[in-house]
């Protein structure tokens, strides 16, 4: 992350606060983006499987960046690798109301 790269007090504020709006964005869009794509009345469900799912990568990747850590002696790969996923992600939800309009025609 930026942490290490901050050298004098107001990097690691300006750090800080970016990364506290990046996670209070995500939380106060979650809600609005499951409601969107599963409807309000499955949102319970919804919620949990994506706390159960977020619980569970939460569990192995840090034994996976060991891991890697060990074998190669570098976190690189496994930063880009999870760097590249969020990516992959993000295309797909980019793509989807192109692809639902596709599909509705």
């Amino acid at each position: 992350m930026l942490i290490p790269l901050c050298t004098k007090l107001w990097l690691l504020m300006a750090v800080s606060t970016l990364m506290s709006l990046a996670m209070a964005t995500y939380f106060t869009l979650i809600n609005v983006l499951l409601a969107d794509q599963f409807g309000g009345n499955s949102m319970a469900s919804t919620w949990g499987f994506l706390r159960f799912t977020t619980g569970m990568c939460n569990l192995f990747y840090p034994s996976l960046i060991g891991m890697v850590l060990d074998v190669t002696g570098s976190t690189l790969m496994m930063y880009l690798l999870m760097g590249g996923g969020l990516i992959v992600g993000s295309l797909i939800i980019s793509f989807q109301p192109l692809v639902t309009r596709l599909t509705n025609k």
